[in-house]
This record gives structure tokens, C-alpha cells and sequence, in this order.
């Protein structure tokens, strides 16, 4: 059987573990900083009872075992190494530190995976396509283009 044509984009992620990264992550929306420090408190302790867990079960915590997870060739069913993915990201996102992002294409590189990356300017979490829309559906194009090309080599 032969595998569909496939291509990932990862758009602004992946992340880090660390508290802060997501304590910005879960009140980057609220505005009142009397909520936002509120919104702290319940988030701490949830984040301290996950990562603690993890820790006493001698596991990775959640972030760390998807970054594992995201780059494994067969990451979906019917994906595999030669499958095309494209890491969109900026240095001005708020939320994902854009040097997570660059670690993690180093490990996925350092795999043998095919990946590219497009660096946006003044694009903050998830909001390329919006600041340039021709741009990112360029890319998105071209990645999908390459995904067809590995499905034909492979049939």
C-alpha cells in the first residue's frame, strides 16, 4: 500500500517545560494583571503536581515527551523520514521561545528527518499568516508540493 502524501507544518512551537513559558502561555490573554496574577497561583500548582509526578514516576513530562514524539519519523501512521515539515516560527513570540524551536530542529535534523524552517520578523505566537499571508501560503505551498514529490518517488 502506499502512503499518502503528507507534510507537516509546525507553526510556533515546539515549546519548553518551564514554568514561566506557561504561565505566559495560559494568561498572555487576560488583561488585568490583578486576574493574571491570580490565574498564577492555581496554574503553579498544577504545573508543580505534572512535572512532580513525572518526576516520581522517573518519566519526562508532557512537553518534553511530545518534543520526543514530534520527531519520530512515524510521528503519524503514515509518516516517515523523508516525510516534508516545515518549522514556522519568530523571534518575537511571546509564548514559544524561539530557541526551543531551534533546538528542536537541530534533534530532528540530527535525525535524518527532512526539515526546513522559515523565520518570520514581528510576528508574534501563531500570527505569521496574519502579518504575511502571501508569505506563509508560499510556504505552505511549496512544503505540500514537496510532500507530493516524496509520494511519487515512493509509489
Amino acid at each position: 500500500m502506499t502512503l499518502p502524501a503528507t507534510a507537516i507544518v509546525f507553526d510556533s512551537l515546539p515549546g519548553n517545560a518551564q514554568l514561566r513559558a506557561g504561565l505566559r502561555a495560559h494568561t498572555e490573554s487576560i488583561r488585568s494583571p490583578i486576574l493574571k496574577y491570580l490565574a498564577y497561583i492555581p496554574l503553579t500548582l498544577l504545573w508543580s503536581f505534572v512535572m512532580g509526578l513525572a518526576w516520581l514516576r522517573g518519566e519526562h513530562d508532557p512537553i518534553t515527551s511530545m518534543k520526543i514524539g514530534l520527531n519520530k519519523p512515524d510521528v503519524l501512521p503514515w509518516t516517515h523520514a523523508k516525510t516534508p515539515r516545515v518549522y514556522v516560527y519568530s523571534k518575537e513570540d511571546r509564548i514559544v521561545n524561539y530557541r526551543s524551536v531551534e533546538e528542536h530542529i537541530a534533534v530532528g535534523t540530527a535525525a535524518g528527518l527532512a526539515i526546513g524552517s522559515e523565520v518570520f520578523k514581528g510576528s508574534g505566537h501563531v500570527s505569521h499568516m496574519r502579518v504575511d499571508p502571501a508569505r506563509y501560503w508560499e510556504i505552505v505551498a511549496k512544503l505540500w508540493k514537496e510532500g507530493l514529490d516524496v509520494q511519487r518517488s515512493l509509489a
